[in-house]
């Protein structure tokens, strides 16, 4: 991928500086929404190679888990749900930790057939998809139907009818896959680059000002910004080093807008967007600190999985249940 370097340098002079995140909910919380993508996903996605599951390995204790189950431990004692389980009989309780995220999807308001019936580096929009999950046509599948990210809030707003409560905490991480099906194998022109950090940004905070329509405070929401996607073995392999560059110019962009506010939505305070950036690089520079030794390959295709134990990344772009853990710390050290 051929970038130019001043344009890049100028959108990656906007990175985020790491603040302490503070809690400012009036009320004690009650539960948490996740919205997002594979690294947040905890069983939602329903087609070839995960099916049900998380993507990443077993941990000590023999659980599938992401960031998601161990926070909402963490925080409440509780399991975490994904959004169809049972039938979304246990969302009207509203208490519940619930996970609308799907591995595959991006920040749209589409539904994509990503992974399906082969994996490909750009997913396609299926507009025949009304519902999320594998779509049939006289008994064989079509499609996966990936809700993005503006897809999934709807959802959850209709699991609540309309009603979020009051006590729930928001959390929204997405733009990964924005990135990675549209930048790495192409020569777009910055302009075009520009265009599509653009859009991704504004459908989070699309996402973010929907919530806030329906009646969900600012101190409610907490928005997670990208990881150095070049620091994924994903990236490694493929030399796309420009990837840093990118991730620096997609944050300082999500940083700016999130925060701002307009005639009727309120910014998030900064404090409300935790870099995802700063602890990746932590993890990279000090991986004795987390216990790891190895933070650079996957552990699948260095034949070491279901264990993965001192691997930061499980497969080429998914973190072992280890760092979804410290993620969870992470997250519950700063609230």
């Amino acid at each position: 991928m051929k970038l130019k370097t001043a344009f890049l340098a100028t959108l990656a002079s906007a990175m985020l500086a790491t603040t302490a995140i503070t809690l400012a909910a009036a009320q004690t919380p009650s539960n948490i929404i996740v919205f997002g993508d594979s690294l947040s996903d905890i069983g939602n996605n329903n087609w070839i190679y995960a099916t049900g599951t998380p993507i990443t390995n077993l941990d000590s204790k023999g659980n599938k888990f992401t960031w998601v189950n161990y926070l909402a431990d963490s925080l409440f004692k509780q399991p975490a749900w994904y959004s169809d389980y049972p039938n979304k009989s246990h969302q009207f309780s509203y208490v519940n930790n619930v996970s609308y995220a799907y591995a595959g999807a991006d920040t749209s308001n589409d539904y994509l057939n990503a992974d399906w019936p082969v994996q490909t580096s750009m997913p396609a929009v299926n507009a025949d998809c009304s519902k999320p999950g594998l779509l049939k046509n006289l008994g064989t599948v079509t499609s996966a139907c990936v809700p993005g990210l503006l897809k999934q809030v709807d959802l959850y707003l209709s699991d609540v009818r309309q009603k979020p409560y009051a006590t729930s905490l928001f959390f929204i991480w997405a733009g990964g896959n924005d990135l990675f099906y549209k930048l790495p194998t192409t020569d777009e022109t910055p302009e075009q680059i520009k265009q599509i950090i653009g859009t991704a940004v504004m459908n989070i905070v699309q996402a973010k000002n929907t919530l806030m329509d329906h009646g969900v405070s600012p101190q409610q929401i907490y928005v997670l910004n990208l990881p150095d996607l070049s620091s994924t073995p994903f990236a490694i392999k493929l030399g796309l080093n420009d990837l840093t560059a990118l991730t620096l110019a997609f944050n300082g962009s999500l940083a700016t807008a999130v925060t701002a506010s307009d005639s009727k939505h309120a910014g998030l305070d900064g404090s409300h967007v935790i870099s995802m950036y700063d602890l990746m690089n932590n993890i990279v520079l000090n991986p004795d600190q987390y216990q790891l030794t190895n933070t650079t390959e996957s552990c699948v295709e260095n034949f070491q999985a279901p264990l993965c134990q001192e691997y930061l990344f499980y497969d080429l772009k998914h973190p072992t249940a280890q760092m979804h853990k410290t993620i969870s710390d992470f997250i519950r050290k700063s609230l």
